[in-house]
């Protein structure tokens, strides 16, 4: 009886982890295609000042490895005055940074995701920081609403 006890607790704990992860990715559906989403997902991070670190391409590198992948790409990018205050505050913050935007094609429908920064607070320990990521959050929500439309 113990171990299905036991059984039970870790199924509900993880279900409602996997429930919170989930709640944290914000994703919206482009009226774009899956190319001009991409421009625009760029120009908006140019137009705020902010650097494009990289441009990943996972179908390009699945093409590589002779595999078939819809376009997958995953654009990372922030601004170091930012960011350093975050690290400053908890240098393991930066595993989560710079910032990332991933643009996935299902089908013929193009969809944008990013993570919510506001889940960094109690992941790092950042109250001190709930502006910065409130600022942080505000501007991703900006770059994507203005690129899906």
């Amino acid at each position: 009886m113990k171990l299905l006890q036991s059984i039970l607790f870790l199924l509900l704990t993880t279900s409602f982890s996997m429930l919170a992860t989930a709640q944290d990715l914000i994703v919206k559906q482009s009226n774009n295609d899956h190319e001009t989403t991409l421009k625009k997902l760029k120009f908006g991070i140019n137009d705020m000042g902010l650097n494009l670190v990289q441009h990943i391409d996972h179908a390009e590198a699945a093409g590589k490895a002779n595999m078939d992948l819809n376009p997958t790409d995953v654009l990372i990018f922030g601004n170091p005055e930012v960011g350093t205050k975050l690290m400053k505050e908890n240098p393991q913050v930066a595993i989560e940074l710079p910032l990332k935007i991933l643009v996935y094609k299902e089908g013929s429908i193009t969809f944008i995701g990013y993570e919510n920064p506001n889940r960094l607070i109690q992941t790092y320990q950042l109250d001190n920081q709930r502006e910065v990521l409130s600022k942080m959050k505000e501007a991703l929500e900006k770059i994507t609403d203005e690129a899906i439309h």
